[in-house]
């Protein structure tokens, strides 16, 4: 409100301005000179605010160009952190639904056995690489106690005992034909 109470002070003592050295000039061909002249300082004053108000407008337009440019370039120094978040998150993502995925296969061609399966993935080039696989074989009766040594020097880890048998031989080659991995590189324990 308060501008357009100023611009309407500015115009109208321009007016009064004009009207005084419109009585100030002499009648001869300077009047009409002086009119033109008078005539665009009037203009001038009139469609001064709408010049504010587009150039106000492109300081806010250069501001917001100014701003997003800077955003951009934050993001910018940001992408490497960014992308590496992003490829491990999808290493993490495949790595779980491999596991789940071969753990189902396993389960409908043995479903007298439990299974747990750790891959061993690997990044490289924009492609994700299966290097090995691990499966423990757990049989769903009950299972033998295991050994237990008390001797402090010695440590038996019979959970980690690979599997010698037919069955982790049909185990390897069955997981080797599914994903077309070298069955040197699948290792299947009990």
């Amino acid at each position: 409100m308060d501008i357009l109470k100023s611009w309407i002070i500015n115009i109208c003592s321009t007016v009064l301005f004009i009207t005084a050295i419109e009585l100030i000039l002499p009648n001869n061909t300077m009047k009409k000179y002086g009119k033109f002249v008078l005539g665009l300082i009037l203009m001038t004053v009139v469609i001064n605010p709408i010049f504010k108000i587009m150039n106000k407008d492109k300081e806010n337009l250069t501001w917001n160009i100014e701003k997003s440019e800077k955003l951009l370039s934050s993001f910018e120094e940001d992408k490497e952190y960014y992308k590496k978040k992003n490829v491990e998150s999808t290493m993490e993502n495949f790595k779980k639904n491999l596991q789940t995925q071969l753990n189902e296969v396993l389960l409908k061609k043995y479903p007298k056995d439990k299974f747990q399966i750790d891959a061993s993935l690997e990044y490289e080039n924009n492609n994700i690489s299966l290097k090995s696989v691990q499966v423990k074989v757990e049989d769903k009766s009950v299972s033998k106690i295991k050994k237990i040594e008390l001797n402090a020097n010695t440590k038996v880890d019979s959970d980690t005992e690979e599997l010698v048998s037919d069955k982790q031989k049909e185990i390897r080659s069955y997981l080797s034909s599914i994903l077309g991995l070298d069955e040197s590189n699948i290792k299947v324990i009990r």
